[in-house]
């Protein structure tokens, strides 16, 4: 017996095609088209342009959010700034900084301010550097006094790395 679909109700082919009046069901219909590009656009487009977040989206047609993204960006589509909710590139400059703030910074009200008592320790760091001591020497020197890093239990030449650059970058 094949059964297809007529007008939402399956058909009983082996029967003489007579509609059994039974309700199609969400397992009844396997969509075995493959994944494009254009199929990307003619699923995810009209729910983006109807409001809908990329995450909602991805919830809705299960294709991952990196995936509609690029696609929406391949294709010339501007994604929606989280900021401000137009549609335009995203000011990085303005973004907010994703994850933990850096050492020696903190959020207060959604803005990065300095943590007075983590920031004694970063222009520590930074004497250290100008004196002319290696990544590892610095960060045998905190290790010493006690002074920990906030994730880590002790600092490592990377951790002293990582914010000696962050900082001749922000002075810049």
């Amino acid at each position: 017996m094949v059964c297809k679909l007529v007008g939402g109700y399956t058909v009983n082919n082996g029967g003489g095609g007579h509609i059994t009046g039974e309700p199609l069901h969400p397992h009844d219909m396997i969509d075995f088209r493959p994944l494009t590009k254009d199929r990307i656009i003619e699923n995810c487009a009209p729910l983006y342009e109807k409001g809908h977040s990329l995450r909602e989206i991805q919830e809705k047609t299960g294709i991952p959010i990196t995936t509609i993204r690029d696609t929406f960006v391949s294709k010339g589509l501007a994604i929606r700034n989280f900021i401000t909710g137009q549609n335009i590139p995203s000011d990085k400059t303005k973004c907010r900084y994703p994850g933990a703030a850096p050492f020696g910074y903190a959020f207060l009200d959604g803005q990065l301010v300095l943590d007075v008592k983590k920031h004694l320790i970063v222009r520590k760091i930074l004497k250290l550097n100008q004196s002319g001591k290696s990544n590892q020497a610095i960060a045998d020197e905190l290790n010493n006094q006690k002074l920990r890093p906030r994730f880590a239990t002790k600092w490592e030449r990377r951790g002293v790395f990582a914010v000696i650059k962050r900082e001749q970058k922000n002075k810049k």
